[in-house]
């Protein structure tokens, strides 16, 4: 799943050797990575220390020295950082409640004209996670997160299918799960 998201952001994105990175809720770095070798820089973004230091691990084993690891809240910690050319997101933005608000970090934290992609679930009904416990949205409509990117002063929203998913749910039933990849200007 990572690899196709990856890729779709890579025909996406205006990626180059002069862009920095943001990836937001990067977890062990799996889009991360992938992206890092295309840009300047990747400010690699999570809440969790664990997620962050296996992402680290990974960064010193195979010596790569463009990632900077960077964990907090992104209301505290986003404004600090330097602004970016990008900002990806896969699978984390249905983990955070207040999406505008996020949206509006999101656009504050970009150079002007800067570009956004996240991938994330279309609606579900609640079937994809097992333990609801961080989940706070079951999927978005697209037209409704467009909505919400417009609001935090967003253009050129564009939505494409980025990945068909088979997951088990509890009764060991196969469901299938669709994951948007939506891309914008700032």
């Amino acid at each position: 799943m990572a690899v196709a998201i990856a890729e779709a952001m890579s025909r996406s994105l205006r990626l180059g050797l002069d862009q920095d990175l943001l990836d937001f809720g990067t977890g062990t770095g799996l889009i991360a990575l992938r992206l890092q070798p295309h840009v300047r820089k990747v400010f690699a973004f999570d809440t969790s220390a664990g997620m962050l230091r296996a992402l680290g691990d990974k960064i010193s084993r195979n010596r790569i020295t463009n990632v900077e690891l960077v964990q907090g809240m992104p209301s505290e910690t986003m404004p600090k950082l330097p602004a970016v050319d990008m900002i990806v997101s896969s699978m984390a933005l249905h983990h955070v409640r207040d999406t505008l608000g996020l949206a509006r970090a999101f656009k504050t934290a970009l150079r002007r004209g800067g570009q956004l992609a996240i991938a994330d679930l279309d609606p579900e009904g609640g079937l994809f996670h097992s333990d609801h416990t961080d989940v706070m949205h079951d999927g978005f409509d697209r037209k409704e997160l467009a909505g919400i990117l417009v609001a935090a002063g967003f253009s050129d929203i564009e939505f494409r299918d980025a990945y068909d998913l088979e997951k088990p749910i509890a009764d060991g039933t196969l469901l299938p799960f669709k994951i948007f990849l939506m891309t914008a200007q700032g």
